[in-house]
């Protein structure tokens, strides 16, 4: 039995994509024992928290699409419509878009320059390194149907 590299698989690359969330917080949290700089507007901390009580909800209502999405799959031929289930008919990757909202709602509520700088390259290494080989795994499995979907709905907010 050939085994594929975690890397080549959608999930792999999920996967990878998430720690880099958890490296970079982590990195922030270590530089802002080094460097504390504050918000000093105290309505940051009452957003950070709208963020980290919204965005786990955006995260379950992505997932609870995916696995319909899996059983629709399972039963037939997708269409560019059936990429479109709850939150995936607004963002491609509702997942990361959670994600990205609660570690800034997280560095905001703790009041942390060092962790919102650190999310925001989490962000941007996701968007630049991991999403588009997301996307380059789902246009191989999926081809015209996928493009399709990606050609009706934005990446991000």
């Amino acid at each position: 039995m050939q085994t594929q590299s975690l890397r080549k698989t959608i999930h792999g690359v999920l996967t990878e994509s998430y720690m880099v969330y958890m490296v970079c917080l982590l990195a922030g949290i270590i530089l802002d024992g080094f460097f504390k700089i504050n918000f000093t507007n105290v309505g940051m901390q009452y957003l950070g928290l709208a963020c980290m009580v919204l965005s786990p909800l955006l995260i379950s209502w992505a997932q609870k699409a995916s696995r319909k999405f899996k059983h629709v799959h399972s039963l037939r031929e997708v269409t560019p419509h059936d990429f479109m289930y709850g939150p995936y008919k607004f963002l491609q990757s509702p997942t990361h878009m959670g994600i990205f909202l609660l570690s800034l709602g997280f560095s905001l509520v703790i009041n942390s320059v060092a962790l919102v700088l650190a999310t925001f390259v989490a962000y941007l290494i996701t968007h630049l390194i991991f999403i588009p080989t997301q996307q380059k795994l789902l246009k191989k499995k999926y081809g015209a149907t996928y493009e399709a979907y990606l050609k009706k709905v934005r990446l991000s907010i």
